[in-house]
């Protein structure tokens, strides 16, 4: 119920504002108690530290001169790797510029032989196609022949089989009407 009551909904809208506004404050009076005091004591304590930061800067020239010079020096080396890997890399697209040559040769001929291969296999297909198609049709005419052989001994000994069944019935019958005459 607390958590729904007007006054804790007033302060939760206001709170994040009040509190960003008081951590400003907070961080700039620090920065001014702790900031210009320092600069003010420091020159009344030591007066004679004009002496130790003018050796300090003249350190820190020196330094920096002595870095100019390591890095000019430096600088030459690197012009010099500069110019060697150049001349590496001319080289190097020489040598490939002419290898490119040997393989466009290589490549002339390897058409060439595919080429040769190509009317060769067409014309070993060619007379392969004819010879299996006149080895088909040889086969195919003796299977004909084969079957038709076969096909009329059949039909000559299903006549044969036939004239035999309907003797075979017609006798039966003549027998039959013999024994119902007969009476």
């Amino acid at each position: 119920m607390s958590t729904n009551s007007q006054v804790m909904f007033i302060w939760s809208k206001r709170f994040p504002i009040a509190g960003i506004i008081l951590a400003a404050g907070l961080i700039l009076s620090i920065l001014i108690i702790t900031l210009m005091p320092a600069n003010s004591q420091a020159n009344a304590v030591f007066p004679m530290i004009d002496s130790s930061l003018q050796r300090g800067r003249d350190a820190y020239a020196a330094r920096y001169i002595a870095m100019a010079e390591s890095y000019a020096a430096k600088e030459v080396d690197l012009k010099r790797a500069h110019t060697a890997e150049a001349a590496r890399y001319t080289a190097m697209a020489e040598f490939y510029a002419t290898n490119e040559a040997n393989l466009q040769r290589a490549r002339t001929a390897e058409v060439a032989r595919l080429n040769a291969m190509v009317e060769f296999y067409a014309a070993t297909e060619a007379a392969n196609i004819r010879r299996a198609r006149a080895a088909e049709a040889a086969r195919l005419n003796a299977m004909a022949e084969f079957y038709a052989a076969k096909e009329a001994a059949n039909i000559r000994r299903a006549r044969a089989a036939e004239a035999a069944r309907l003797n075979a019935m017609a006798q039966f019958y003549a027998s039959q009407n013999d024994l119902t005459s007969k009476p």
